[in-house]
């Protein structure tokens, strides 16, 4: 009887033991999969020069040396974060980091209203145009220096895009009356004429 119970708590033991070590197990998996997941570029050194453009290939850049010559600039990656390490960085006059959304798209033109049918109808207004969408959020940004050298200044725009205009409404119609109008008046100048 007591063995019995004996070998029933072991079998517990073991469960729950492999059961830890498959948890934990799934978490180191899991971390390394996260950290992989944020594609990385590494360099020894980035010299842009001036006047130029260096538009970031993946979400972080990890390098030992960065040169921005006057007027030149970074683009961040097209993801919504971006991440720049660096352990010296030296900076010209006007350099510019730069995250800006994209704007929005303009919103569908609506449609024209139909004709109305038979005698003294007024006419239909046109469809409202639809709104543009929303502009896309500013990226995230971290920059991680170790040893920063400024010239002059730099700027980082992480600006949200612009909302896309709405589009046009649709043309009206006119009204059946005015035609009938209309035919009634030429047809009395066709008259008078004769």
């Amino acid at each position: 009887m007591k063995r019995n119970y004996l070998t029933e708590i072991t079998k517990k033991r073991i469960t729950s033991r492999s059961l830890l070590f498959l948890l934990l197990m799934s978490l180191f998996l899991l971390s390394i999969c996260i950290t992989a997941s944020f594609a990385q570029t590494s360099m020894g050194v980035l010299k842009i020069p001036g006047k130029g453009l260096f538009t970031m290939p993946e979400d972080s850049l990890i390098i030992d040396e960065l040169i921005m010559l006057d007027s030149s600039k970074i683009i961040l990656s097209k993801s919504s974060r971006s991440f720049i390490k660096v352990r010296r960085m030296s900076v010209g006059q006007g350099c510019m980091i730069i995250g800006d959304g994209l704007h929005g798209i303009h919103g569908k033109n609506g449609s024209d209203a139909v004709h109305p049918m038979g005698l003294c109808k007024n006419g239909l207004a046109g469809e409202a145009g639809k709104p543009g969408p929303d502009g896309e959020q500013g990226r995230d940004f971290i920059l991680n220096v170790d040893q920063l050298v400024v010239s002059a200044s730099l700027s980082i725009s992480l600006i949200g895009g612009t909302g896309g205009d709405g589009g046009k409404g649709g043309k009206g119609s006119h009204g059946m009356a005015e035609a009938a109008a209309t035919a009634a008046t030429v047809a009395m100048a066709e008259e008078v004429a004769h």
